[in-house]
This record gives C-alpha cells, sequence and structure tokens, in this order.
C-alpha cells in the first residue's frame, strides 16, 4: 500500500507537471475530452503495475496521428506531368522521345532513340526490368512499318513484328508481375506534308501496324491506347515533316493518358 502510494504521488507531480508545461509550450498532449478525474479515480482501484500500463495507454493515447505522406496523391490538380507519371516508364521512339526532350517527363522516366524500333524494345529489357517501375508505357509501330515490310513470311514481315512485340511484353510481364502494361498505338501522320519519307510510312500501313498492336495487347491481357483520333483531331500540330508533333500536342497526350494511367 505504501509503495502505491509513492507512485500516486509521484504521478500527480507527473500531472501537475505536464498541465505545467501544456500552460507553457503549444502542445496539445491533454487535449481532449476523456474526464481527468475519473481516470485518477479509477487508479487507486489498481495495482502498481496494472497504474503503469494504464497510465502509459492513457498518455498513448493522447498523441496526435501521424499523417502518412510517403505516396504521392495522383488527383491532386497542381501535381506536374512529372510528378504524375513519376512511377511511370516511357518506351519507344522519337515521339516518345519528345516527353524528355520538351520537359514534361523527368529524363530517368523515358527511353527512347531516334528511329528506335520494336527490336530496339527488345534491347531495354533488362534496363526496364532493373527499374521496376509501377506503369509501363510502350509507344512502337511507326518506324516498324519502315522495317517490317515484307509480306514475306521468311522476311521481316508484319508478323514478325507482333511477334517480337508479344515477346516483349510477355518478357516483361515475367520479370514484372506487378507492373501495369499499357501499348499505344502508332500515330497517324498527315498526307499534305512535302518532307520527303519512305515510301512505305504511310497511314495504310500504319492502320495494319495499328491493329497488329492491339491485337497484341488482347493476346497479352494489356492495356491498348489510341491516340489515333487525338492526332487527327489535331493535324496542326504535326511538325513540318507530317510525322513528329509540337510541343502543344504532349500536353493532350498526357492528359489523354491520364485516363488510364493512376
Amino acid at each position: 500500500m505504501i509503495k502505491f502510494v509513492y507512485f500516486f504521488i509521484y504521478f500527480l507531480i507527473f500531472f501537475i507537471s505536464i498541465n505545467f508545461i501544456k500552460g507553457i509550450f503549444p502542445i496539445n498532449l491533454l487535449n481532449n475530452n476523456i474526464n481527468n478525474e475519473k481516470f485518477l479515480q479509477t487508479l487507486e482501484e489498481t495495482s502498481v503495475a496494472s497504474s503503469e500500463e494504464a497510465i502509459n495507454n492513457y498518455l498513448n493515447s493522447l498523441k496526435p496521428p501521424v499523417e502518412d505522406t510517403t505516396e504521392i496523391n495522383s488527383s491532386n490538380p497542381n501535381l506536374s506531368y512529372a510528378e504524375y507519371f513519376s512511377n511511370t516508364l516511357f518506351v519507344g521512339d522519337s515521339i516518345t522521345e519528345g516527353f524528355e526532350e520538351f520537359g514534361f517527363i523527368d529524363s530517368y522516366n523515358v527511353i527512347c532513340g531516334k528511329g528506335d524500333t520494336i527490336l530496339n524494345g527488345l534491347e531495354y529489357i533488362s534496363t526496364i526490368k532493373n527499374m521496376n517501375p509501377k506503369n509501363i508505357v510502350l509507344f512502337y509501330g511507326l518506324n516498324d512499318v519502315i522495317e517490317f515490310y515484307s509480306t514475306d513470311p521468311a522476311g521481316w514481315s508484319f508478323q514478325v513484328f507482333k511477334d517480337k512485340y508479344l515477346e516483349l511484353v510477355e518478357s516483361l510481364q515475367s520479370g514484372l508481375p506487378n507492373s501495369n502494361i499499357y501499348l499505344i498505338s502508332p500515330l497517324p501522320i498527315t498526307d499534305t506534308s512535302s518532307y520527303q519519307r519512305n515510301y512505305r510510312l504511310t497511314n495504310e500501313n500504319l492502320n495494319i501496324f495499328r491493329n497488329l498492336v492491339q491485337e497484341v495487347a488482347l493476346e497479352t491481357n494489356t492495356t491498348y491506347i489510341d491516340l489515333s483520333s487525338l492526332a487527327l483531331s489535331n493535324e496542326n500540330l504535326h511538325t513540318s515533316d507530317g510525322i513528329h508533333f509540337q510541343y502543344d500536342f504532349y500536353p493532350m497526350m498526357l492528359d489523354y493518358l491520364k485516363n488510364y494511367i493512376n
């Protein structure tokens, strides 16, 4: 009993000290709706060990919750494109390169090169796996129209393009089972451009490759995103070659991708 009295006096001094400090410093440790007198009365009816546990539980219950700020809230309208797509890796050709060149996406989140085809994509597999992104966006099919032109199954045919694309996607799915993969349609070109380009690069052939990309998405259960209508309704935003796009088209693409990518 004497031991309990000493303990009770100790707690009472501690309690008074806390309230004294509370009056000096702007803390909210004991600012709550619990009846302190009632709490003290319950201590008289318990053992010393139980009282210590009750005191600790009581004080812990008064601590403010810690806010978790480790993840970026993608619904925040004030996020930049680089912040929104910070967990997304863009892989593709020179059109993909524009995301980085125009400053919309960090260079770390873009793997591409001018003239890249699906064959280059296969070379990036180990790099992509090591980066382990949450989302992977693949832009292939434009330069592939030039590379895979033969209708001969023994050559670089349309079917070979599809097979290589399947190989890329399936390898990424095997190595990164938790990553989301998005396949972007090859974008249409403008026929009015006087720019001299490969005769195989036509909208007719691009339509064939667009369908092949969609087939790959269906067969691998990945997400196919067709940006053709967006490009066709903004033909004035093509560059002079009728293939690539100006600065203003990239925010449109990224806003469209937000409908699919969180």
